[in-house]
């Protein structure tokens, strides 16, 4: 993937090309937003293998689990408000219950919507998705791993929901050199005084947050975490016996999404750690320009600045 590509959805599109040149049994499926979220890139270059089911999502994954059964690799491309919450029943027994091999997209999560408004923001579909057995759970922040995922799911069988929001200038920390495995935890800069757990596309913030930080004397380790189901707790429990305060940051719900993963894991291994949960406070979402949701949610990069001197040398405990 080209280093120049900063957009998320570009990356996706392009990625979905080069996967229905290798694999023809892939098929794209989608709910009338071809355009916003670059499914139309392989609607132009295999539209006998695109089927365009229009504003009928929980049709679309419907059908989608008939494809699988019959031996294709359906990948069912909605906003994730409308394919999360709207086909809940159908993802769980259409695609979970009998096992398919459905890949299911949710795009424009998070805030990222900002242009369509607050009722396309999701805040939930992780802690919804997590309710689910069988499925896999992914959520990318950069275009080089936007590509590297998309490829891997692909090989991997069984349901697997990814997590794509919509950022179309994003602060690279993904390598050409970096392999994406499910589970994997990628170390994006070392740290001393603290480990900062970040996903999705709130890891490129924290990268330009903890630069910020290095030039004040605050050390701080970023660590990446992509695949918020399977949990690779083997690797969490490593990080919480080497951090004692660790940051959870996030553009979903507290509740229900990393920040509650982490928490969980930390008192089931029973290390003691001082955790600092960062994300969306158990909020519906908000009109505005994504620069000022951003502010508004507090998770621009001065906000996790100021949350981190403010918590880091202090012995009170956050809430």
């Amino acid at each position: 993937m080209p280093k120049k590509i900063l957009s998320l959805r570009d990356a996706f599109g392009r990625s979905l090309v080069e996967i229905g040149k290798i694999n023809k049994n892939v098929i794209v499926l989608d709910a009338d937003v071809a355009h916003p979220t670059r499914a139309c890139f392989f609607e132009e270059s295999f539209p006998d293998r695109f089927i365009q089911a229009g504003i009928s999502e929980q049709n679309m994954v419907s059908v989608a689990g008939g494809l699988a059964s019959c031996g294709f690799i359906p990948i069912v491309v909605c906003f994730a408000a409308f394919l999360v919450r709207r086909c809940f029943d159908q993802i769980y027994n259409s695609i979970c219950f009998p096992n398919l091999n459905v890949k299911l997209v949710g795009g424009y999560c998070g805030f990222t919507t900002w242009g369509t408004g607050a009722s396309h923001q999701t805040f939930d579909d992780i802690a919804i998705m997590n309710t689910l057995p069988n499925i896999a759970i992914i959520n990318v922040g950069d275009p080089n791993e936007v590509d590297k995922a998309m490829k891997e799911i692909v090989k991997v069988e069984g349901p697997v929901y990814i997590r794509i929001g919509r950022l179309d200038e994003s602060e690279p920390f993904y390598t050409e050199q970096d392999t994406f495995q499910t589970g994997r935890i990628l170390n994006v800069c070392e740290g001393t005084n603290a480990a900062v757990l970040s996903t999705g596309i709130m890891t490129g913030v924290c990268k330009k947050a903890l630069q910020k930080l290095r030039e004040d004397g605050i050390s701080l380790a970023l660590y990446h975490i992509p695949t918020l189901k399977p949990v690779n707790t083997k690797a969490i429990n490593l990080i919480l016996q080497d951090f004692k305060i660790i940051y959870t940051v996030e553009d979903h719900n507290i509740f229900g999404g990393l920040g509650s993963l982490i928490n969980d894991t930390a008192i089931k291994s029973n290390t003691g750690n001082r955790i600092i949960n960062i994300g969306i406070r158990d909020r519906f979402g908000k009109c505005g320009s994504l620069r000022d949701l951003f502010v508004y949610f507090g998770l621009s990069e001065d906000d996790i600045c100021r949350r981190v001197k403010s918590t880091l040398f202090n012995d009170h405990r956050d809430i």
